[in-house]
């Protein structure tokens, strides 16, 4: 019984998932700077008005003796279908939003200018080695450093980073956690980045913990991506 209720469950998730993720698509094409707020409204309007017209046929075919599989598991679908809205909703948000990480290491504070998605100009002051994150639309983003008009191309998700008057060098490398953490015979891979504006997928981003949870002690490896001055510096040991 719970794998069949499990089963009704994911079918509901899946079916309005997909749908809101294809509303979402269509309402982004049509309005690309349209802000989360209405997009998660929109995918709960529509679950709503799926939840009604699935009330209605499972109220309509209900039968005490053998409800059906839509009657009996009605809540469960509905409780799907609710799921499915929201896991769009967010899909979608996150497949439209880059989110660059402008390091700043210069001893200057840096001035940036940009129109972020949802059309919001935002004007933001970096400070001398701190870092700020941009939530910027996908695709070419016009912005200004210091009243510079700047140009990149913006892709989905996190991991660019835009290394100001290119002052870092990066190192990414790997850490090993677990009983082995501390094996000096640990060989781990390494690549030197020096470029103004790059994509990088890691697990750790200038900074790692010095322990994770593992399962039963078992080794797990990680990757981190270091700025070289700290590691130079002795801050990353």
């Amino acid at each position: 019984m719970k794998i069949k209720l499990l089963i009704a469950l994911l079918i509901a998730v899946f079916i309005n998932f997909s749908l809101t993720a294809v509303n979402n698509l269509i309402l982004h094409t049509v309005w690309p700077s349209a802000p989360f707020w209405f997009i998660l409204v929109f995918a709960l309007l529509i679950a709503l008005l799926l939840v009604g017209f699935l009330s209605k046929v499972a109220n309509n075919n209900a039968n005490p003796e053998a409800p059906g599989v839509l009657a009996a598991n009605k809540w469960v679908w509905m409780l799907g279908i609710f799921a499915g809205a929201l896991f769009g909703a967010f899909s979608s948000e996150t497949q439209n939003t880059s989110y660059v990480q402008f390091d700043n290491g210069t001893n200057k504070a840096v001035k940036l200018s940009f129109i972020d998605r949802t059309k919001d100009e935002i004007n933001v002051v970096i400070k001398p080695d701190s870092v700020f994150e941009a939530e910027m639309p996908v695709g070419k983003v016009k912005f200004k450093l210091n009243g510079k008009d700047r140009e990149i191309l913006a892709t989905q998700g996190k991991g660019s980073i835009f290394n100001i008057d290119t002052a870092h060098t990066y190192i990414k490398t790997e850490i090993m956690y677990g009983k082995s953490g501390d094996d000096k015979g640990f060989d781990p891979k390494m690549e030197t980045i020096h470029e103004e504006f790059f994509k990088v997928d890691v697990d750790y981003y200038f900074e790692a913990p010095d322990q994770i949870l593992t399962k039963r002690g078992r080794d797990k490896t990680k990757t981190v991506l270091y700025r070289m001055k700290d590691v130079l510096k002795g801050k990353i040991k």
